[in-house]
């Protein structure tokens, strides 16, 4: 479930911000995820890589529908 939440937040997180900051929500999402990690880290002892790839994941699938989207608009 930790998995599906970290991809699914990136993935909103890229396609929500696209409309306002462009290609940027990529890294966005991105940092987003890294920093949640880091987080973790600090405050657990905890840095999971795999939530870093899932964050990367989601944010790779929401770069993905907004290519098509615009590939289908133009």
């Amino acid at each position: 479930m930790d998995k599906l939440l970290h991809f699914l937040v990136c993935f909103c997180i890229c396609l929500l911000l696209y409309p306002l900051i462009g290609w940027w929500s990529i890294g966005t999402a991105v940092a987003t995820g890294v920093g949640k990690e880091l987080y973790d880290w600090k405050d657990y002892g905890l840095f999971s890589w795999s939530d870093i790839v899932a964050d990367i994941a989601g944010t790779a699938a929401g770069a993905l529908i907004i290519v098509i989207i615009k590939l289908i608009i133009s």
